[in-house]
């Protein structure tokens, strides 16, 4: 997997523990391996304050959180990461929880945020982040406000659907695009997190050109009853024969990445796209896409949206 996002798992609920459900560890067999023989309770971890707190969380750094795998992590170069409650069913707590992990912040740079409805104001404030090596991202972050419709986070406050901006450098929405021009980030994905029928909590992925987040983003909607359509995207530079065969790509309901995690109303990941069940594993292969993570977006009663990133 890219230098940026090392580790990417799924837990799901399993009597009274988070077990594993599926997961990508690159290089890092071991933690993998460690990860496979691991359950959370209630609390416990990071999937486990996910699960408790049904809020999206971003650790720093694994040393100062509760996390059951730190000597693994420290053995594997991981120092940071991310779990994201993944809702289905209209119920209210999560039926899953995804967990990027991120590696050494020395040498990656790119940044995971989460953004909170202020209930009062109605604007999205910060509430965490991890920034890799981008120190000036990271210093001017914390003290912005963004407004419904202004910025990334804002946008996806006000669409309500996961939403994708593919040139943040350029980009004359994107409010912070002379520091990402500066700090090499190119593209960013905004994702609602919902509850009580609103957003609550947007959490924000933004991918450098020197340490991809992923290389590809990708926002898939319903069409009709039984498929899926392309609504937004972002590739890398390298990926343009891959972009074009996803352009006419339809995905059907329970196939492939994007239609599976649409029917169960859970997330996966697929662990090598070079064949099936990937739809455009030809495509995939030939542009060396080894990892995708699916990751349904509910609002409260129903999956509005599926989210692949393609590493």
């Amino acid at each position: 997997m890219n230098a940026f996002m090392q580790v990417a798992e799924v837990w799901k609920p399993r009597a009274e523990k988070m077990a594993l459900y599926s997961g990508a560890y690159g290089q890092h067999a071991e933690f993998g391996e460690v990860s496979e023989k691991t359950e959370f309770a209630l609390g416990e971890g990071l999937p486990g304050s996910v699960w408790s707190s049904n809020k999206p969380q971003v650790w720093d750094s694994l040393e100062e959180g509760n996390f059951l795998r730190l000597p693994a992590a420290r053995r594997a170069g991981l120092e940071a990461g991310v779990g994201i409650p993944i809702a289905a069913g209209g119920r209210a707590e999560p039926s899953a929880v995804v967990v990027l992990l991120c590696g050494n912040r020395a040498s990656t740079g790119g940044c995971i945020e989460r953004w909170d409805l202020d209930p009062e104001t109605e604007d999205l404030v910060h509430a965490g982040g991890y920034y890799g090596n981008l120190e000036k991202f990271a210093a001017m972050s914390p003290r912005m406000r963004f407004p419904r419709g202004h910025g990334l986070p804002g946008v996806t406050l006000e669409r309500g659907i996961p939403s994708i901006e593919a040139d943040t450098r350029h980009s004359g929405s994107f409010v912070r695009a002379e520091v990402a021009r500066e700090s090499g980030i190119e593209a960013g994905m905004g994702i609602p997190i919902y509850r009580d029928g609103k957003v609550a909590h947007v959490v924000v992925l933004l991918s450098s050109a020197s340490t991809p987040l992923a290389r590809a983003f990708e926002v898939w909607v319903p069409s009709h009853s039984d498929t899926l359509k392309l609504d937004q995207s972002f590739y890398a530079a390298g990926l343009e024969a891959f972009a074009d065969a996803s352009r006419n790509t339809i995905a059907k309901v329970g196939k492939g990445l994007a239609g599976r995690a649409f029917r169960t109303e859970l997330p996966h990941v697929l662990n090598g796209l070079s064949n099936p069940p990937f739809v455009r594993h030809q495509a995939a292969e030939a542009a060396g896409l080894s990892v995708g993570i699916g990751i349904p977006v509910s609002d409260g009663k129903r999956i509005i949206a599926v989210v692949l990133l393609l590493s």
